[in-house]
């Protein structure tokens, strides 16, 4: 809880939609990056996708300072410092990332891993990803490609698809995306791959067939229960003109799930409104529209560049 708030911000963040976009910025920045077609290399056991295209504006690092800014990254206060610090990339070499995950297993970060596509060529991204985790390397091969091992506990394989393609995770991870790459496994489909398939082009595109898994602790305003029973989530974030936009679909199992979800989304801002001292964030919570067609519920979350980098400075601490 946040003193003087009387609300969780994490709770609030669900109803509005608006964490999408900042953890989806935080997931990228713990990995490395990937150009268009990198989701084919996502393996079939993923749940969770989100995606960062850098090749979306010419002014990338526009993009990617309005997805990161006020984060508390480590490192130069710098956007791009910052983001070769965390993911030993140059952002400006950089086209696509692609991270992917599957959350079903009770251990966190069990499985977990993310596609680079980069112009920088393949041996200076290796060595930017090894500079970035201090770490030591010995490489190996597996399915007639190179795998780069780390030598101590950790969980960052490095694994080479192609000239400028690499899969960064863990170890299954590596190797199963290695496995697609070379037609010998099956890619992401079904589910995931259609919720995925509805968002539009953007700065970062994310979908999930476990939402459920992102739903934070009981809340006094927000009936969490409904956001459980949703099978899909997915959206897109991006900047048009001089405003973030991000919007989110919510995938209900039926008619009267998903009204649910939108009366509780509703009035969660409301209440949010009515209740967060904080200027910036509640400003945030008026300028989401809540829409419904059927089983699918819409978030759409817009404003000024500048409004929407406050609040997420202010769900960071740094308010």
């Amino acid at each position: 809880m946040v003193a003087g708030d009387g609300i969780s911000k994490r709770a609030l963040l669900l109803a509005a939609g608006v964490g999408a976009a900042v953890v989806a910025g935080v997931v990228l920045l713990s990995g490395g990056s990937a150009p268009t077609g990198a989701i084919d290399r996502v393996p079939a056991g993923a749940d969770t996708v989100v995606r960062l295209d850098l090749t979306v504006t010419g002014d990338r690092l526009k993009q990617l300072s309005a997805v990161v800014q006020g984060a508390p990254l480590a490192g130069s206060a710098n956007t791009t410092a910052a983001f070769e610090n965390e993911t030993g990339i140059d952002p400006g070499p950089a086209r696509e990332v692609v991270v992917f995950s599957d959350n079903r297993s009770a251990e966190e970060s069990a499985y977990r891993g993310l596609v680079l596509r980069t112009n920088a060529g393949t041996d200076t991204a290796v060595a930017g990803i090894r500079d970035a985790t201090n770490g030591s390397y010995r490489s190996t091969t597996y399915n007639g490609r190179t795998i780069y091992v780390p030598a101590n506990a950790s969980d960052r394989y490095v694994g080479v698809l192609g000239e400028g393609e690499l899969v960064v995770g863990t170890q299954a991870a590596v190797r199963d995306t290695i496995d697609v790459s070379q037609g010998d496994a099956d890619r992401v489909d079904g589910p995931l791959r259609q919720a995925y398939g509805t968002t539009g082009n953007g700065t970062v595109r994310f979908a999930t067939t476990a939402p459920g898994q992102w739903v934070p602790g009981g809340s006094s305003f927000l009936d969490t229960e409904a956001y459980r029973q949703l099978d899909t989530a997915s959206g897109t974030y991006y900047i048009d003109g001089g405003s973030a936009v991000l919007t989110a679909r919510l995938g209900a199992s039926s008619t009267a799930d998903a009204q649910t979800v939108a009366q509780a989304t509703e009035g969660a801002t409301v209440i949010g409104q009515r209740t967060i001292e904080n200027e910036s964030a509640a400003a945030a919570l008026e300028s989401v529209n809540v829409s419904r067609e059927g089983e699918t519920v819409t978030v759409r979350y817009e404003q000024p560049l500048g409004a929407f980098q406050r609040a997420v400075r202010y769900l960071y601490g740094e308010l």
